[in-house]
């Protein structure tokens, strides 16, 4: 059983490494092949239509897969399919009106096939689930993999023959609806049930999915109304300066996050939450931070060339963001041990809490500060709302560990280190912060003005690492 699980798990990362590597592979050669501009609406067009995937997800898959194994004589319900379908066309409808009256028509264009790309994604992604089902784990990694690759491939070898962007993207749109139709003739074969109980479980999948729904599109708001909004307020060349910046911090710094958040739930998920757990727990949040202090300085020393070799010498503009970006990356080192700790000790509901008032401040913050300071604007209100969501996590999870005064100690050490860094980036940022090779004055700042907080926690991490 324990093999299954494990070679089901490595055959689903690798799907998901795939999908991920490809999508970043296309995004750095969009980059390259196209102006700053061009790729400035690309962006700008995914961020634009994440606040209608909640209608193209709508957290049906979880469901559908948990009510399919259920009972394996109901694994494909004409139910689920007619549920996808309506929000599916509640979410493209949406997109295509709300685009033709907001933007000009050539974003308008753009968001639209964008649009109909990542509806077709999630829809056959939600096909393939029958397949985790049915326990054919390497079958849906494998189709997945490659039809998340194939319109992606066509895509750049449309733009690097024609060297026209619109028609590239419309051929992956187009693509991506053919695989559907493949999926739903030779993968699915749904079964169709009483037409009577037909409304009542469209009903009740749609009441268990709207939780799962809500969160999606919580977190797609928080995550890409900075980008929409930098689009509406400065020029697509900016927006594209702005988010080389974002998307290599999410992509490469928050990279070991997963591996960190599955220790935690090996570690403690099993284990009866008591006050001796909660010091054990307390002993690996301090780990956590201290390996995202390592990859923060990383990313600064690494970013230059990262920049030039991932997205183009046209994009080494943006590294003067970096170093004050690349601290939300660090304050996810911070508050996602929290986060996994809430979730086990049953405190999903304070997750929805953190995300509406974290949602809600983002708002506000950008809306006052990017038409003052434009980019930088945004890079503080990021800035500014994680380190909020870092105080939500800790005043939830202060009950459940047991208000220990030594994470008090923990707490203070790690809010001083952080408020320091904030201070220095600040500082240097402001100061031509431009080149790779200042990067090495800013290490020397942050060593001398974080010196002891740091060294506290260095030191401790260590000492637990050897014990």
């Amino acid at each position: 059983m324990s093999k299954n699980i494990l070679i089901n798990t490595a055959f689903g990362s690798f799907a998901e490494i795939a999908l991920r590597i490809s999508k970043l592979t296309f995004l750095s050669l969009i980059a390259k092949l196209t102006s700053t501009e061009t790729f400035g609406l690309y962006v700008f067009s995914v961020a634009y239509i994440s606040l209608f995937g909640v209608f193209f997800d709508f957290g049906l898959n979880p469901i559908y897969l948990r009510n399919s194994t259920k009972d394996s004589k109901e694994i494909n319900n004409i139910s689920f399919l007619i549920t996808k379908i309506i929000t599916s066309l509640i979410g493209i409808i949406s997109l295509v009106i709300i685009s033709l009256i907001t933007l000009e028509r050539e974003k308008s264009f753009i968001v639209i096939l964008i649009g109909i790309y990542t509806l077709s994604t999630e829809f056959y992604t939600f096909l393939l689930t029958s397949l985790k089902a049915q326990n054919k784990y390497k079958l849906e990694s494998s189709i997945r993999s490659i039809l998340s690759i194939v319109p992606l491939f066509v895509c750049l070898i449309t733009l690097l023959s024609t060297s026209n962007f619109k028609l590239s993207i419309l051929f992956l749109a187009i693509l991506s609806v053919l695989e559907n139709v493949i999926c739903l003739i030779f993968i699915n074969k749904f079964k169709f049930t009483n037409i009577n109980s037909l409304k009542k479980n469209i009903k009740d999948i749609f009441l268990q999915a709207l939780p799962i729904a809500i969160t999606v599109f919580l977190g797609a708001f928080y995550n890409n109304y900075d980008i929409i909004f930098l689009g509406r307020i400065t020029s697509l060349e900016e927006v594209a300066l702005y988010s080389v910046v974002v998307k290599l911090t999410l992509a490469i710094s928050i990279i070991p996050l997963p591996f960190l958040n599955n220790a935690v739930q090996t570690a403690f998920g099993s284990r009866k939450w008591d006050i001796d757990t909660s010091k054990k727990w307390i002993k690996g949040y301090y780990l956590s931070f201290s390996f995202g202090l390592v990859v923060y300085f990383l990313m600064n020393i690494l970013g230059y060339p990262f920049i030039k070799l991932i997205f183009g010498i046209s994009y080494l503009a943006s590294y003067k963001y970096l170093l004050l970006f690349s601290i939300v990356g660090l304050l996810h080192y911070v508050y996602s041990p929290l986060w996994q700790l809430l979730i086990m000790n049953g405190k999903q509901t304070k997750l929805i809490i953190i995300l509406t008032a974290s949602m809600i401040f983002n708002f506000i913050s950008l809306r006052i500060l990017v038409p003052i300071y434009g980019s930088y604007g945004a890079i503080y209100s990021a800035i500014f709302t994680h380190f909020l969501i870092f105080l939500l996590h800790l005043y939830f999870s202060y009950k459940v560990l047991f208000k220990d005064i030594y994470f008090k100690k923990i707490i203070s050490d790690i809010i001083i280190s952080l408020f320091l860094i904030f201070s220095a980036a600040t500082f240097l940022t402001f100061y031509g912060i431009e080149k790779p090779i200042s990067i090495f004055s800013s290490i020397i700042v942050f060593s001398s003005i974080a010196y002891y907080p740091i060294k506290k926690i260095i030191n401790y991490s260590i000492k637990e690492l050897f014990t």
